[in-house]
């Protein structure tokens, strides 16, 4: 009698061990499902500024943005140093970015570029400059790497420029 109940607080011991192994595995994929998927592209703020920088009064950068993957509206303010040639060096400043934003984030398709620049006759004051769009096929097609300015603007979608 005593080997019977021997085999059976064996039998009931692993029993109850594996009762804890296949609740405890499930429960668990409980949990993974429960939570939330994190969204791939968020386009904060926080999120643009590592790519974009931050804009300040001597320091070019995002002051703005809206939209989704399908269009993002980017507000940028180009600050130029030597109140000259702003084209070009905004050219320079802006092409790599927009290069990096497009890799780092894989499902965005438009992005819209309002640009502000400092005015050359009153410090620390701001006025619109240009506007225009790139899009993914853009971005691909592009030589960024040797863009000149005049084939940035020849190339970007829907320029608007101010005065």
């Amino acid at each position: 009698m005593s080997k019977i109940v021997k085999y059976s607080k064996l039998f009931c011991f692993t029993l109850l061990i594996l009762s804890v192994l296949v609740f405890s595995g499930c429960k668990g994929k409980k949990t993974e499902e429960k939570q939330p998927a994190v969204e791939e592209n968020v386009f904060s703020m926080d999120a643009l500024k590592p790519i974009l920088g931050e804009a300040r009064e001597d320091n070019s950068g995002i002051v703005d943005v809206t939209g989704d993957a399908n269009e993002l509206i980017i507000a940028y303010r180009y600050y130029d140093v030597d109140l000259k040639d702003y084209d070009d060096g905004l050219v320079r400043d802006l092409s790599p970015k927009i290069v990096a934003l497009y890799r780092e984030f894989k499902t965005l398709d438009r992005a819209v570029f309002q640009i502000a620049v400092n005015d050359p006759e009153i410090p620390g004051k701001w006025k619109s400059y240009v506007s225009f769009a790139v899009n993914r096929k853009l971005i691909e097609e592009l030589e960024w790497s040797n863009l000149l300015t005049a084939d940035f603007f020849r190339n970007v979608i829907d320029l608007k420029r101010f005065d």
